[in-house]
Parts: C-alpha cells; sequence; structure tokens
C-alpha cells in the first residue's frame, strides 16, 4: 500500500512539473507569436503555425496558415500591438487549449482598429508545439 502511494504521488507530481513546464512555454511561444505577428517575422510564424490552420478573426473572416500569413506581409493586416490581458492555459496530453483577452491595436484595409477580443487558440504537441486554431470574438 505504501509503495503504490509512493508511486502515485511521484507519478502526479512529475505529471505536474511537466504540465508546468509546457504551460510556462506556450506563455513564452504566445508572447513570442504576437511579437512575430507585429514585427512580420514571417520565418517564426511559418514555424509556430501548423499547416492545418483555421483561423478564424473576430469579424468573422476564415484563414489558412498561407492566407494568414499573406494577409500579413502584403499589409491586408497590421497589427501594431497586442497586449495580453487574460490567459488560462489548459493542457491535455498533447493538446493545449489557451483562452483570454487581448488588446489588438492595428489596422485592416487601412482602416485603423483598437478591440479588446475575447479568444480560444489550440495548440496540439507534434515535436514542437503548432497552432492549429485561433478563434476571437470582439467585447
Amino acid at each position: 500500500m505504501k509503495i503504490c502511494s509512493l508511486v502515485f504521488f511521484i507519478f502526479l507530481f512529475t505529471g505536474v512539473g511537466i504540465a508546468q513546464k509546457d504551460a510556462e512555454a506556450l506563455s513564452r511561444i504566445e508572447t513570442k507569436r504576437y511579437d512575430a505577428m507585429s514585427k512580420l517575422d514571417t520565418n517564426y510564424l511559418k514555424f509556430i503555425l501548423a499547416e492545418q490552420l483555421v483561423y478564424t478573426h473576430s469579424n468573422g473572416l476564415v484563414e489558412t496558415k498561407r492566407e494568414f500569413i499573406y494577409s500579413i506581409i502584403s499589409g491586408k493586416i497590421v497589427y501594431k500591438t497586442i497586449g495580453i490581458k487574460e490567459q488560462k492555459i489548459n493542457i491535455i496530453q498533447k493538446t493545449a487549449v489557451i483562452t483570454g483577452v487581448l488588446n489588438v491595436k492595428g489596422a485592416l484595409n487601412g482602416k485603423e482598429f483598437d478591440l479588446d477580443l475575447r479568444y480560444t487558440n489550440v495548440y496540439i504537441k507534434f515535436e514542437d508545439w503548432k497552432l492549429v486554431a485561433w478563434q476571437s470574438l470582439k467585447l
């Protein structure tokens, strides 16, 4: 009985430690991704966005990875600043669901915007964490 309890606690604390490290890594990834969006760092975006990406903007526009990156490099959408107001990371095995609130300032087709957005995104850990889905709505 004592050995079973010890094994359970070792497993529990090891799992919690791994989940905490993944959550911290995902938080850094999110910050870096938002920075890459505002600085036109397409190399990082190509790396962090999954080929299967479905990116649903708060205006209802849905883009693939390729379309999303093209929108940024073409200047169709310009992200000036993206500030995290709230963030909650839930990890289930190799899937992470991140929810939160952002303030996003930029321009779409030359028209300035300053929005607070509630969002949900999903990362899957292949060899590295990759963003597979994003959806947001205006607050």
